[in-house]
């Protein structure tokens, strides 16, 4: 098998390939248990992983396999002692040989290299959504966004509420300014009616002159007997 594998990356390697392609080549062998003789190239942490959760946090792999050292991933789960007798890959020196139980789970047309998985039982394994060729995409959790409140626009005022307002503060302040201009003693009893001003005012001074009339005809009748 593993010489078949080695033919279909050698045809994987004349050009680029996109997923879907890739994958489509790989077929035979996605999914299915083999034993790799590798060469370690490197390694680092697993942060994420398109094909399978449960290698997350552990460790990725980059080896060479066949002749032409063809690249390839290959991941780690991170509990290194997850039996008795596993026993772990790493550490690793580059240039080191190794044998890794693995099972093929896609091609990443970005690295455009085949991804491995180290085998680990089903119990282990991630139970989550599961995508294509074993794929087991992220779980996007939907957060309601926080919007600011809708300011509604105010209600237009009808044409006839405006002018009746607009005569309240008229003839408000009409009146406030008649009742500045009343401050102080006034020159008329108040209790003389309003518009009646000028008829009191003749009478009090025909009254007035006729008092001094009267007055000065006293006077000089005193006069006279005197």
């Amino acid at each position: 098998m593993n010489e078949q594998l080695i033919s279909t990356l050698t045809d994987l390697a004349v050009r680029k390939y996109a997923s879907e392609e890739g994958n489509e080549m790989l077929s035979s062998f996605l999914k299915k248990t083999m034993t790799l003789r590798a060469t370690f190239v490197s390694n680092e942490r697993t942060f994420s992983s398109r094909y399978e959760k449960s290698y997350v946090d552990g460790q990725t792999i980059l080896a060479l396999l066949g002749e032409k050292e063809h690249e390839v991933a290959i991941l780690i789960h991170p509990d290194s002692n997850w039996k008795e007798d596993h026993k772990p890959v790493l550490p690793l020196k580059q240039g080191d040989t190794f044998e890794i139980e693995v099972e093929l789970l896609g091609f990443n047309a970005l690295h455009q290299r085949a991804t491995f998985g180290e085998f680990i039982p089903e119990k282990m394994r991630s139970h989550q959504n599961e995508g294509g060729y074993g794929s087991r995409p992220d779980v996007t959790v939907k957060i309601p966004s926080v919007k600011p409140p809708i300011e509604r626009p105010k209600r237009r005022r009808k044409a006839e509420e405006i002018d009746d307002l607009e005569e309240k503060k008229r003839t408000r302040f009409v009146q406030e300014e008649d009742k500045s201009k009343n401050f102080g003693c006034s020159a008329f009893p108040s209790g003389l009616p309003e518009g009646n001003y000028l008829k009191w005012l003749i009478f009090f001074l025909s009254l007035s002159l006729i008092a001094f009339v009267v007055g000065y005809a006293i006077r000089q009748i005193a006069n006279i007997f005197n």
